[in-house]
Order: C-alpha cells, then sequence, then structure tokens
C-alpha cells in the first residue's frame, strides 16, 4: 500500500490504527512551522527525514511541548520564543501571536484521546483534552494512565542525549535512573526527614544530660531525706512489686492458658485431619489388604499342591529307605546264609572223616579182642603144667583159709570197700566236675571269641553311627547356614535398598538426571583410555581436588579455568607419551601437568591473613599431598573474596598485583581490569565439582544395583531347601535303623558278657572244689593202701603154706595168676565190649550229626534260593518306587516355579500392606501422639488454673489490692477459693451440675484483671529468671524494710525534687518518642526511596548485557559485547553513582570513557533503552541518535528498533542516514518551503513497496 505526499497535509486513507500508540501530530504557528499542518499519520517505526535546518528538530520539540516538557528543554528562553515568526515578512504583515501543538493518541481500548497544548498570547500555556481545557496535574495524570511520564521523559531521547549519556559521570546515570524510577521525586522529604531526624536526635541527647543532672541533684536530696519517707516508700515499692509480680503471674498464666487452649484446638482440627487421612490409609490398607488375600490364596493353592506332593514324596521317602534296608539287610541275609551253608559243608566235611576214623578204631578194638583171647589160652595152658594142680581139695583148702582170712579181715574190708566206694563215687564226681571244667573253659573260649566279634561289630557300628551322625550334622548345620545366609541376604538386600532409595533421593533432589555434555563424555572417555595405558596417569585436576565448601565452587572453577581439564601425569615423558597416543588415535587435544617440571610460583604467605573476607586460592582447596604442586601451579597467588568490595580493597585500594576472584565469579585481574557477570559455561563449570558428587552417587548406585543383583542370584541358589531336607529325613531313617543295630549288638554283648562272667564265675568256683576233691581221694588212696597191707599181711600169713605148694609167692600172686583169671579174662573181655559199644554207639551218633548237617545244608540251599529270589522282588520294588518318587518329584519342582511366581506377585502385593499398613501405623501413632500432646496440655491448663486460683486465695488471704476491671475478691468467700480444681474432683450429677474444673474456670472468669501495669518487657519476658528476679526483690525490699526504724514525723523534702524530675523525664520521653518517629519516618522514605531506586537499577541492570549483545553482535561475532552496570554504594544508591561497563566483541572490559565515539554511542543507546524499558511509554521519539555511528552500527540500531516496533511498541525516529530510514515501516519527510519560509511534511508508507 503506497501513500501519496501531499505538502502540508497527509495521505487520505482507511486505516485501522493499532491501539496504544501516537496516530499524528497536529502544529499550529510552532517554531518553524506556519499555519496549521498534520504530521502524520506514525506507523510502528516511522522514520522522520529531512536536509538540515529544515525543521526535524522542531518535530522533536513540538512532541516534548504536547507532552508537557518546559521550554528550557525546548532550545527557548521562554514560551513565546516557541511561536512561528516569519523574518521575511513584510513589516506591516501580522505576526501569530499563538502556538498550540495537538497530539491525536489512540488508546488501548480503542478510543481516541487529544491532547493539546498551545501557547496564549499572554505567554502562557493552556491544556486541553479533547477540546476541553485541564489543568496541568489532570493533563499530567491522563498521560501517566498511558504510562507517558514527563518528569521521567520516557518518551523521548533529544539529539544531545546519546552524547551526554556517553559522557555522563557515575552520579549523573545515578539521577537518570533516579528520574526513570521516580525516587528522585522522594528527594526532598527524604533530606526534610533526614534533618528532622538530626534535630530530634540532638533534642533527645539534650534532654537525656538534664535528665542526667536532675538525677544527680536528687541523689544530693535522698541522702537528706528522713528514714520514714525511705520507709514509706520501701513498703509502698514492696506492695507494688507484690501486687507486679502477682499481676505479671496471671498475666502470664493468663496468657499460657490462652495459648495452650488455641493449641488444644488447633490440635483437634489436625486430628479431626488425620482422622480422615487415616479413614483413607485404612480403607487402602483394606483394598490392599483384600488384593494380597488374593494373592495368598493363590500361594496357598500352589503350596497345598506342593506340601500334597511333598507329603506323597515323604510317605515315599521312608517305604524307599525300608525297602533299601530291606535290599541290603537281604544282601547281607544271603551272603550270611551262604557263608552258613560254607561252614556247615566245612563241618560235614569234618564229620564224616571223624566217622571214618571211629570205625577204624572200632576195626582195631575187634582185632585187639581177638589177640587177647589168643594169648589168654596160652597162658592158662602154660600154667597147668608148670605147678600143683588146682583141684576140689586145693579150692576147699583155698575157700576155708579165704574164710579165716575174711573173719580175722572182716573189719579192714568193710572199711576197704567203703574207702574204695567212697573212692570211686569222689573220681567219678571228679571226673564229672573235670568234664564241666573242660566244657565250662571251651563256650569260654567260644563266648570269648563271640564276645571279641561283637566288640568288632560294636566299633564298626559306632563308626557307621558316628559317620551317620556326623553327615546328618552337616546337613542340618548345611541346612542352618542356608536358612542364616538366606536371613542374612534377606537383611543385606532390605540395607541395600534402603541406601539405594537414600541415593536415589539425593540424585533426585540434585537433579541427576541431566545429561553429560558430549565434550565431557569425550574428556571422560579420552581419559579412561590414557588410564589404561599409562600407569602414570593421575587424572583431571578438577576429579582430583574440590572446594573445601560449596560456595567457593564459582570462585575456584573460575580460578581453576582451562586447567579444570587439564590432565595430571608424573612425569614430563608420560604427558609427550599421552599427547602422541592421542594424535595417533585422533582423539582431540588435552593440556597435561607433569609434575616433575611444573614451575611453581612463590605463594607469599602474607596474603594468607592479608584482608578479612580474602583467602588464598590454595587454601580453600581439598587435595592430596602428591597433586598440591598441580592446584598451585593452577591457582598461583590468587585470593578468593567474600565480596566484590573485598576485591577491590585488596586490588586497588591497598595496590596489591594479585588475582582477586569473589564468590560469584568477578575477577579483578593484575592488570587492573575487571571482568564478571555468569555465562552458560561459568555456571556448568561451576556445577561440575557438583557433578563429581553426583558421579560418585551414580557410581555408589550402580555399585548397590549390582549387589542387590548378586544377592538376588545368591537368594535363588539357596531358596530351594526341600532336597536338603529330604537328605536330612533320609539321613535320619538311617540313622534310626543303624541305632537299632547298634543297640541289638550292645544288648547282646552285655548278654554274652554276662554270661561268661557268670561262666567264669563257675569255673572260678569248680577249680578249688576240685582240688580239694583230689586231696580228699589222694588220703582215702592212702588209707585203702595201708589197709590192703594189713589185709595182704594176714593173708600171707594165712596161705603161706598153701602158696608155697603152688609155687607162688603169695595169695594175691595166686590169685592173680589162678583165682582171678577167670574175672580178669571177664573183665578184659567186658571191656573189649564196652569199647566197641562205646564205639558203635559213637559212630551212631556221628552218624546221626553227619545226616543232621546234610539235612541243615539243603534247609541252606533251599534257603538260600529263597532269599535270592526275595532279594530280586525287593530290588525291583525298590527300583519301581524310584521311579515314582522322580515323577512326583519332577512335579514338585513344576510346582514349585508356580510358586516362584505366584510368591513374587504375592511379595509385591505384601509390599503394598506393609507399605499401607506403616501408613496406617504412622498415622495411629501420629493421632495417639496429638491426644497425648492434647491431654498434657489439658494437664497444663488445669495446672495454670490452679496455680491462678491459688494466686488470688493469697490475695484474698493477704488482702492484696489486685487492680481488676471485673469481679471483687471481697465478693468471693474463701471457701470457694479453696476448692481447686483437680484431675478426679468431678460432681456426679450428668445434668445441671458441672466438673468443679468448669466451676473453677468460671470463677476465673469472672476475675478480669488490669494488666495495664505491666511493662512490654515484663509482658515478654515470662521466664523463670523474672519470677527469680521479683522474689529477690521482694525478698531485698522485705529485709531493708526490717532494718530500719523510722521517725514517722519527717517526710516532705523529696516532693520538688520528685516533681522536677517527673517533668523532666516526661520531657526526656517526648523527646526520645519524637525522635523514634523521625527515625521510622526517615526510614520509611528511605526504604521506598531505595525500593524505587532498586526496581529501576535490577530491571536496567537484567536489560542493559541482553541489549547491548543485541546491538553488537554481527556474523563475525555472534554472541556480541558485555555489559553490566555496578553501584558504588549498595546500601543507599541513590547518594552514590552508578557505573556503566562494557565490553565490545574481542576486546576486554573498560569503563566509558575509554571506548570509541561509535562504541560509546552504542553503549549510550543500549543503556537509554535498557532505561526507557523500565516503565516504558507506549511510544519513543529519538533525535538523530545515529549521528556518531558508522553504516555497521546505524544497521544494527534500525535492526533493533525495528525487530522491537509492534503494535505495543512504536518509534519515532529522526535521521539523516539512508542505512537508517530505510529499514523504516513509514517515512515522515521535512523539507524547507523557502517561498513560504515554513518547514512542510510529506509521508509515505515503504511496506508493500518492492525493493
Amino acid at each position: 500500500m503506497a501513500w501519496r505526499g501531499v505538502p502540508g497535509s497527509c495521505a487520505r486513507m482507511v486505516l485501522l490504527l493499532p491501539s496504544g500508540r501516537l496516530i499524528q501530530l497536529e502544529v499550529d504557528n510552532f517554531k518553524s512551522y506556519k499555519g496549521r499542518q498534520t504530521i502524520g499519520p506514525f506507523d510502528n517505526f516511522t522514520s522522520v527525514i529531512g536536509p538540515n535546518g529544515a525543521g526535524k528538530s522542531n518535530l522533536m520539540d513540538a512532541v516534548s511541548f504536547v507532552l508537557g516538557i518546559t521550554s528550557a528543554h525546548l532550545r527557548s528562553a521562554k514560551l513565546k520564543d516557541l511561536v512561528y515568526t516569519n523574518e521575511r515578512a513584510d513589516e506591516d504583515e501580522v505576526q501569530p501571536s499563538t502556538a498550540s501543538v495537538t497530539a491525536v493518541y489512540a488508546k488501548s481500548d480503542t478510543a481516541t484521546l487529544r491532547f493539546t497544548r498551545a501557547i496564549t498570547t499572554g505567554g502562557t500555556s493552556e491544556y486541553r483534552i479533547n477540546g476541553r481545557n485541564v489543568a496541568f496535574a489532570a493533563y499530567n495524570a491522563a498521560l501517566e494512565e498511558e504510562n507517558i511520564l514527563i518528569k521521567a521523559r520516557n518518551f523521548l531521547v533529544f539529539q544531545g542525549d546519546v552524547e551526554a549519556v556517553a559522557s555522563q559521570s557515575p552520579k549523573d546515570l545515578t539521577r537518570l535512573i533516579e528520574q526513570i524510577s521516580g525516587s528522585l521525586e522522594l528527594k526532598p522529604e527524604y533530606e526534610r526527614l533526614k534533618l528532622l531526624l538530626e534535630k530530634a536526635t540532638e533534642t533527645s541527647t539534650t534532654n537525656f544530660n538534664k535528665k542526667r543532672g536532675i538525677n544527680a541533684e536528687m541523689k544530693v536530696v535522698k541522702e537528706q531525706r528522713e528514714e520514714v519517707e525511705r520507709y514509706n516508700r520501701l513498703i509502698a515499692a514492696r506492695t507494688k512489686e507484690i501486687i507486679t509480680h502477682m499481676v505479671w503471674r496471671l498475666f502470664h498464666l493468663e496468657a499460657a492458658v490462652k495459648q495452650v487452649s488455641q493449641s488444644i484446638d488447633a490440635d483437634k482440627e489436625q486430628h479431626s485431619a488425620l482422622h480422615v487421612k487415616l479413614d483413607l490409609a485404612e480403607a487402602k490398607h483394606k483394598e490392599a489388604r483384600k488384593e494380597m488375600g488374593l494373592s495368598t490364596k493363590e500361594s496357598v493353592k500352589a503350596e497345598n499342591r506342593i506340601k500334597q506332593v511333598k507329603a506323597d514324596v515323604d510317605d515315599k521317602k521312608p517305604e524307599q529307605l525300608k525297602l533299601d534296608e530291606k535290599v541290603k539287610h537281604g544282601a547281607k541275609k544271603v551272603a550270611q546264609t551262604k557263608e552258613n551253608l560254607t561252614k556247615a559243608e566245612r563241618d560235614y566235611a569234618k564229620q564224616s572223616a571223624s566217622i571214618a576214623e571211629l570205625e577204624k578204631s572200632l576195626e582195631g578194638v575187634a582185632k585187639a579182642a581177638e589177640k587177647f583171647e589168643a594169648k589168654a589160652r596160652k597162658e592158662a595152658a602154660k600154667s597147668s603144667s608148670a605147678s600143683r594142680e588146682y583141684d576140689d581139695d586145693a579150692r576147699e583148702e583155698y575157700n576155708r583159709l579165704r574164710e579165716a582170712v575174711t573173719l580175722q579181715t572182716l573189719t579192714d574190708r568193710h572199711a576197704l570197700t567203703a574207702l574204695h566206694r567212697q573212692v570211686k563215687t569222689e573220681g567219678e564226681d571228679l571226673k564229672r566236675k573235670q568234664e564241666t571244667l573242660d566244657e565250662a573253659k571251651s563256650k569260654e573260649t567260644r563266648l570269648v571269641e563271640e564276645l571279641a566279634l561283637l566288640e568288632e561289630r560294636k566299633g564298626t557300628m559306632s563308626g557307621n553311627v558316628a559317620e551317620v551322625r556326623n553327615h546328618l550334622a552337616k546337613l542340618r548345620k548345611d541346612l542352618e547356614t542356608m536358612e542364616a545366609d538366606r536371613r542374612r541376604y534377606r537383611q543385606q538386600e532390605l540395607e541395600k535398598n534402603e541406601k539405594l532409595a537414600e541415593i536415589q533421593d539425593k540424585l533426585t533432589q540434585a537433579r541427576a538426571d541431566r545429561s553429560e555434555s558430549e565434550r565431557d563424555a569425550k574428556n571422560r572417555t579420552n581419559l579412561s583410555s590414557l588410564q589404561a595405558i599409562y600407569t602414570g596417569v593421575h587424572g583431571r585436576l578438577m576429579d582430583l581436588c574440590k572446594p573445601t565448601q560449596r560456595k567457593y565452587d564459582v570462585a575456584v572453577s573460575t580460578i581453576l579455568g582451562r586447567y579444570m581439564d587439564a590432565i595430571v601425569v608424573d612425569t614430563e615423558k608420560t604427558g609427550i607419551d599421552c599427547i602422541q597416543y592421542m594424535r595417533d588415535q585422533r582423539l582431540g587435544t588435552a593440556t597435561f601437568l607433569p609434575l616433575d617440571t611444573l614451575s611453581v610460583k612463590h605463594i607469599s604467605e602474607k596474603y594468607r591473613n592479608f584482608a578479612k573476607g580474602a583467602r588464598l586460592a590454595v587454601d580453600v582447596i581439598q587435595v592430596e599431598a602428591q597433586f598440591e604442586r598441580a592446584v598451585q601451579f593452577a591457582c598461583s597467588d590468587s585470593l578468593v573474596c567474600e565480596s566484590l568490595d573485598v576485591a577491590k580493597e585488596v586490588c586497588w585500594a591497598k595496590g596489591q598485583e594479585v588475582k582477586a576472584v569473589t564468590l560469584d565469579g568477578t575477577v579483578l585481574h593484575r592488570t587492573g581490569l575487571m571482568t564478571g557477570g555468569m555465562t552458560s559455561s561459568s555456571n556448568r563449570d561451576s556445577r561440575r565439582w557438583e557433578e563429581k558428587e553426583l558421579e560418585a552417587l551414580r557410581k555408589a548406585r550402580e555399585l548397590l544395583l549390582n549387589e542387590i543383583n548378586e544377592i538376588s542370584k545368591a537368594r535363588r541358589k539357596i531358596a530351594n531347601d526341600e532336597a536338603l531336607k529330604s537328605e536330612i529325613g533320609a539321613t535320619e531313617s538311617k540313622l534310626n535303623v543303624a541305632l537299632d543295630f547298634m543297640n541289638t549288638n550292645k544288648r547282646k554283648h552285655v548278654s554274652v558278657a554276662k554270661e561268661l562272667d557268670h561262666l567264669r564265675t563257675q569255673i572260678a568256683e569248680i577249680e578249688p572244689t576240685m582240688h580239694d576233691l583230689s586231696e580228699a581221694l589222694e588220703g582215702k588212696a592212702r588209707e585203702a593202701r595201708t589197709l590192703e597191707t594189713r589185709i595182704h599181711a594176714i593173708e600171707d600169713r594165712h596161705f603161706a603154706a598153701f602158696c608155697k605148694s603152688f609155687g607162688t609167692t603169695n595169695v594175691r600172686e595166686f590169685d592173680a595168676g589162678r583165682g582171678t583169671l577167670d574175672r580178669e579174662l571177664n573183665e578184659k573181655r567186658l571191656e573189649f565190649e564196652t569199647n566197641q559199644a562205646q564205639l558203635n554207639q559213637q559212630i551212631t551218633f556221628e552218624k546221626q550229626q553227619a545226616k543232621e548237617l546234610e539235612t541243615r545244608i539243603f534247609r541252606l540251599q533251599a534257603t538260600i534260593e529263597t532269599l535270592e529270589q526275595e532279594h530280586a522282588e525287593t530290588l525291583e520294588a525298590s527300583n519301581n518306587h524310584k521311579r515314582d518318587m522322580d515323577t512326583l518329584s519332577k512335579k514338585l519342582e513344576t510346582l514349585k516355579d508356580t510358586l516362584a511366581t505366584v510368591s513374587a506377585t504375592l511379595e509385591g502385593k505384601r509390599k503394598e500392606v506393609e507399605a499401607s499398613k506403616k501408613a496406617v501405623a504412622a498415622l495411629q501413632k501420629e493421632m495417639e501422639g496429638h491426644l497425648k500432646v492434647v491431654d498434657t496440655k489439658k494437664g497444663q491448663v488445669d495446672r495454670m488454673n490452679a496455680e491462678r486460683m491459688s494466686i488470688f486465695r493469697r490475695c484474698k488471704l493477704e488482702e492484696v489490692e489486685l487492680p481488676l476491671v471485673n469481679g471483687s475478691l471481697t465478693e468471693v468467700d474463701l471457701e470457694e477459693l479453696d476448692r481447686l480444681p483437680g484431675e478426679d474432683d468431678m460432681d456426679v450429677d450428668a445434668g445441671t451440675q458441672q466438673s468443679s474444673q468448669e466451676k473453677s474456670a468460671a470463677l476465673l472468669d469472672s476475675f478480669q484483671v488490669n494488666f495495664s501495669m505491666l511493662k512490654k518487657d515484663q509482658k515478654k519476658n515470662g521466664s523463670d529468671e523474672a519470677e527469680i528476679e521479683f522474689q529477690e526483690s521482694i525478698k531485698g525490699l522485705t529485709s531493708e524494710i526490717e532494718k530500719l526504724a523510722p521517725n514517722m514525723r519527717a517526710s516532705e523534702k523529696f516532693d520538688d525534687v520528685e516533681a522536677k524530675l517527673r517533668a523532666t523525664a516526661e520531657e526526656f520521653e517526648s523527646a526520645r518518642r519524637e525522635a523514634k518517629k523521625a527515625k521510622d519516618d526517615f526510614a520509611e522514605i528511605k526504604q521506598e526511596r531505595f525500593k524505587k531506586f532498586n526496581s529501576a537499577f535490577q530491571h536496567i541492570s537484567g536489560k542493559i548485557d541482553q541489549i547491548y549483545k543485541e546491538l553488537t553482535k554481527s556474523k563475525t561475532f555472534p554472541l556480541g559485547g558485555n555489559a553490566y552496570l555496578t553501584l558504588e554504594d549498595s546500601e543507599e544508591p541513590y547518594l552514590d553513582g552508578v557505573k556503566f561497563h562494557t565490553m565490545p566483541p574481542m576486546k576486554r572490559f573498560r569503563d566509558m570513557e575509554q571506548l570509541s565515539g561509535g562504541e560509546k554511542t552504542v553503549a549510550a543507546l543500549a543503556l537509554l533503552f535498557a532505561i526507557h524499558s523500565y516503565r516504558p511509554a507506549p511510544f519513543f521519539v529519538l533525535d538523530e541518535v545515529d549521528a556518531a555511528l558508522d553504516n555497521t552500527n546505524v544497521a544494527k540500531v534500525a535492526n533493533y528498533i525495528r525487530s522491537r516496533a509492534s503494535d505495543q511498541f512504536q518509534f519515532i525516529v529522526i535521521s539523516l542516514k539512508s542505512t537508517f530510514y530505510e529499514r523504516a515501516q513509514a517515512l515522515v519527510g521535512i523539507y524547507k518551503d523557502q517561498e513560504e519560509n515554513t518547514s512542510s511534511v510529506l509521508t509515505m508508507r515503504l511496506e508493500g513497496l518492492a525493493d
């Protein structure tokens, strides 16, 4: 859309005006503008152009004039000078005497305001709004409603303002900020109140000195007054002190009762809220328990199935053990039976050999009998042919002699016969005993062998039992160890999870989830590679040290700077090798600090305590001794200062050439240069110390997760203890069987030992008896021989002739040869027969024994066959049973897997229940605590009410007149006051009767004490120390009273001085109050002035760097420069200067006076834009602000204005440079009409036109 320019008028067009903007100016005979002319309309960014002298600046003056600026700022001494004058007019031509400027302004609500300021013929100003005359105050108020501030001039910048800002002093800048902030308006009131404060302070000091003089005079008067006055004063003082004490106690007791009662009400409300929370928590807990119950049912079902299968397995285990034992027992029994068979066969062979030997002996006996018969026949034939024949006569004589001998030896023969009978009987008895003894000894030998065998079995069985017991103990120990490990792992897992939760909370609070930059990650990877290859690589400097306190993070990171990522190595060679490795692997670059070749500057000890608030950087860094050299190299003698003032004192006031860094990162260099501010990189560097801690937390978290994982694996390994329990059950059964065998063997051992002892006792008894029998038998044999000798002598005497006739020596020889021949032959034959009979009987017995052995062999063979068959059947049954158990075991494992899944779900539900249970328990505990607190507080209220009642009772008894507003102690009976409230003293009627506590409370409420007599500090201080002070004061007064013996007649010398002192005290108090009021008023205005100034300063300080960056950035320097403001006085900044510092791109920080002209202009524009951004007007008029700028900076300023221009903010700029105005949205051209001698206007809109 294009506009057609017409001199003296603007193009006609239909335009939708934006809200809150200047539409146009209507000037009438103002300065160089003749007649009535319209300037505008103005767009968001309108540039006013024209040749010098055309009237562009007069347009600026028109805007300033209509918006209330005084004529002093309009390049004129008085208003009349602003009226158009045609210097080339004829003398008779009438010159205009009035002028006016109207600003057409569109408000934000689309309403249009016409602000008009006119110059009357009298040279005064008239103000009109929409054609209606108004006072300047109303005119100014209407402008202020649109945030157009006349005093602050926040809507325009005059032609010389930029240069003025560029060259102004810090105090001028302070005044500028005071103007824009409005704090300058408070300066007169500030100075007035300050002067008033000084006067009030002086007056207060004078009154204080006057009071002190009167006090000294009163001291002299006090020494002169009489003792009675002192006595009365002491009495009154004590009474007052007692009343004050009582009132003080009642005040604090009543306040404490109210406070505790309010606390009780608050606790009750909190208790109700807790009750609601408890109901919600219990409902949640109930729901969690319900869900856990369902999971528990599933778990119980799975466990029941497992128990059933386990029961089946356990039921089969004893049977399997029995079958195993039966298999072992069957095998042992088969082996034993076979052994018995072998023994029986061996006995049968022995028996057969014995029978053959007996038959051979029988045959020998038969042959011996035949030989004996033959020999007997030969002897008989031989004896019959040698001597007298033994005929009947000889036989008769023999018989007669025998009878004679018999008669003579009858007694001896009877005795001999008896002896022979006894000898025979005792011999047989001795033989039987010998046989018994032999049999006993044989049995003893057998029992000893059996006992030895049982002893051997006992040892073997004991060893087996011990082995089984040891195995069982080992299994039980393994089970206990497994359970202990399970408990230990569970505890460890709980502790690790708690630590993990704590670390996770720390990471969450510290925003530990922020990602690491790509550069840091790469540096960390490179460092790990170097450390893996070279042992002398210690790590990055920032990893090897850290600040002693968190507040030093920014300062230390600023001091270390580029050395933070420097890698510390032990030797220079290691550093060279690392650099070569990084070059070969193309890993980028890195800085290395070799400890052996670092050149460390000596640090002066004077800086350790040089100034308060300043410390050496090396003293605020923690580092191991071996790396101190690297830290000293990086830090040198840099100082860390608590504030910028401390740094200035060290570097500038004391002239120390050191690097001083404040806690916020501001640096004062050795050269005097100061840098500061906060960038993202510096902020990131300061956070890298925190990153180290976060990295340690992350590593600890990973370590804990790994440990928890390992613990879970270990728990899963020991989770299945059923096999171990089954093995323990089997071992216990095996132990019971072994114990049964061992007990049986033990019982048999005891029986055999007992039998052996009995047998040995029997042997011990038989052997002495046999010895006695042998001796007795020997005696009787001697006695029998004696009798035989005597009988033989008698026989020899009687048979001498008879034996001679037969040629024998004696009758015994005759009987042996002749008489007993038959008998001997018969006996011999009987002996042979007997031997043969015995042998036959023995042979028969042996054959019978052999037959029995043969039968036993057959039976054992049959038994072995039966046992082997039973053993095979048992073995098969055992194998079948094992297969059944294996099937059940597989089924059990499947069920256990199912149970593990269900248990995991149940565990989750259980944790939820535990958590909800803990929440319920915590709430219940908290409620109980609240109830206890309420009960305790109620008890406190009762005790305090009892103490209050006790005070009233004491006052009643001692007639102490308390200052009561309501109630009277005289109207209350002492009995009512004696009824102190107690915990159990309650009236029994529940209807209309009250408890004694309620009655006491009602009685106490009827007394309303006047506490106005208490001082503020007495009302504030209710401590035990104050109580002691009261008591000590009363005690001291009483002691002084007791010491006095006053004269009651003298009294009145102190009144005048007291009145004088009172008047002086009132004057002093009045002066003190006035001083306090002046101080408060001054503090208020001071605070308000500071608040306004500081609000503007903080806003401007926050905007200046951003605006300066945008004005100075370019393709070469995309970040632009830096700028900031500093206060010379941070307490009352409006009393001192504000310094403006800038750092153009690629230059260091410097003050304004050190900048070039273009740099000053850009900096001044940035400052003006920042200042006018505080409470900005809807439009901004600038007059040739680009005059000192080159084309590049002009383009930057124009682009900045173009980017900020909008429907909400309007720019009108007067400019002579095409680089500037070609970027505008519309042009207002001002030219000089030489014929009419007036400034004229052309208007053109640039947007939409082709380039």
